[in-house]
């Protein structure tokens, strides 16, 4: 006889973690730029540019590209300063190898710009990272008896529902288009600054192909001809095909695509046709729910075998949600605004709390308004918010989530500040495991002493809790024989009730 197993593939979760830092960087500004009267603004834009796992350590890579905006001293109009400031993320793991797979999303919390002197600034920006580390994980798992003799041997098998990550890959992509400044704005003659937000909202497995559908949202802040400083924004909508192993078309996929790099600039000879370039990279986690028969106890009925028994932990549960919490909020200004410019958030610090079987997301952001006051001068203000979403979460399973905002903010003037709203999505992944006792190996059990004869049968009462298959096994007999013994229709027995145990001689 010999025991049957199935292959258990896939990955593992090493680890999950969010890693912070501070950057900073003093620049000068160039000798063709004039002196600096007060800073407007300060926004960044993260680009990946490597990854990296040895051993026992792993390593991120990019560029922080920073837009310092500024009006100069003693000229009109609003200037342009762009401060590239490299960053290394570094984390130390023993569980860390060459083999292993990382999903990296990072983003900006702040970014602020200090002016030292009229030719000389300091920018400082926060930096997040949320880190994901998944190894490949492969195990054989007992599924029952087979052979001439399997007859011979009792088997207990039980359902389990499992979820396992089948895939972690990547892959990078890159999509250009040409766009139109709406003919109620005025032309272009130089951007000042761009923002590019990407989100994928749809993805399905056909085969072997995970095709990903998404949205890179386009914004630019520029300068026309006449000094005025207006925005425009554009959805470009792509679709990417990902070759995978292959996996059940009922998988779900994760999937987060992170900007490499991009360009977005103005024709000179048209002021309104407006050219955007993304490098892109796609991460993907593909999960799959199977449904698995294990053996979980065996002993010999006419021969001396028993089992040797092992615990395991298989992943039992996986659940994935989006929730959005909308804020509003009016930002108090000490001049009046009179035309919004440009608004845009980013997403800080992500927490959660649990108080038993309720569990609370928590996200700070924080929220930046360009504006035009009566007399035109362009002013910024920020404020911090926070948003939160309640679950309802059995204490066993664990809650992990990203935020982003989905939709562009919508500022307006209002008495006393700027009135702001903007949705923040909760990107939720709960998964949670379970304990079981599996067979690792039959083994022969010890030839012992003949001890006479022993009665055909025998009465028993059953203990708490007891099953008979525990009786059966105690007994060297079957289930299926104590069943018919005593006409039972089920094999959970009442406490104390007396059962009649046919043996085998």
């Amino acid at each position: 006889m010999e025991l049957e197993r199935t292959e258990m593939a896939g990955y593992e979760a090493v680890f999950t973690t969010t890693l912070t830092q501070e950057e900073t960087l003093e620049t000068i500004v160039p000798d063709a730029c004039p002196d600096i009267a007060r800073i407007v603004d300060t926004e960044c834009t993260l680009f990946l540019k490597h990854k990296e796992v040895t051993a026992g350590r792993v390593e991120v890579t990019g560029t922080a590209k920073t837009a310092v905006l500024y009006l100069p001293d003693g000229m009109p109009g609003l200037r342009r300063m762009e401060v590239a400031i490299p960053f290394t993320f570094t984390l130390e793991n023993g569980q860390l190898t060459p083999r292993c797979c990382v999903i990296a999303k990072p983003r900006i919390k702040t970014a602020e710009t200090r002016m030292l002197n009229p030719r000389k600034i300091l920018t400082r920006v926060d930096l997040i990272l949320e880190l994901q580390v998944f190894a490949p994980s492969g195990r054989q798992l007992c599924t029952g008896v087979s052979g001439d003799q399997a007859e011979q041997i009792a088997q207990r098998k039980e359902q389990y529902s499992v979820s396992t990550v089948v895939s972690v890959q990547e892959k990078q992509f890159s999509f250009s288009d040409d766009v139109s400044i709406p003919g109620g704005r005025p032309e272009a003659e130089e951007i000042l600054k761009n923002r590019v937000d990407i989100l994928c909202n749809e993805s399905k497995i056909i085969g072997n192909k995970l095709i990903f559908k998404g949205e890179a949202s386009v914004q630019i802040v520029y300068r026309a001809s006449s000094g005025m400083v207006s925005s425009a924004g554009w959805n470009m909508p792509f679709s990417q095909i990902m070759e995978l192993a292959a996996v059940s078309e009922e998988a779900a996929a994760e999937i987060s695509v992170q900007a490499m790099g991009t360009e977005i600039s103005v024709d000179p000879m048209d002021g309104r046709s407006v050219s955007v370039s993304m490098n892109l990279t796609a991460e993907a986690v593909i999960r799959e729910k199977r449904a698995l028969e294990l053996l979980t106890d065996a002993y010999g009925v006419g021969c001396a075998m028993r089992a040797e028994l092992y615990t395991d932990t298989l992943s039992a549960l996986f659940e994935a949600d989006r929730r959005r919490e909308g804020i509003r909020e009016l930002i108090e200004t000490v001049i009046m605004p009179q035309t919004i410019v440009d608004a845009y958030v980013t997403i800080g610090m992500q927490s959660q709390r649990r108080n038993g079987q309720e569990v609370i997301l928590a996200v700070e952001t924080q929220v930046t308004v360009l504006y035009l006051s009566e007399d035109d001068a362009l002013l910024s203000v920020s404020r911090k918010c926070s948003a939160e979403s309640a679950l309802t979460l059995p204490e066993e399973v664990q809650c992990q989530f990203s935020c982003v905002c989905p939709e562009a903010v919508t500022a307006t003037p209002a008495s006393g500040g700027v009135e702001v709203r903007y949705p923040v999505e909760f990107q939720i992944t709960v998964t949670g495991s379970q304990r079981v006792v599996l067979v690792k190996e039959l083994v022969p059990l010890e030839k012992t002493a003949d001890q006479g004869n022993q009665p055909s049968i025998v009465l028993r009462v059953v203990d708490d809790g007891e099953r008979i298959w525990d009786v059966a096994k105690l007994y060297g007999t079957t289930v299926e024989e104590i069943m018919r013994a005593n006409g039972l229709e089920n094999e959970t027995p009442n406490r104390g009730d007396l059962l009649l145990i046919p043996r085998k001689r």
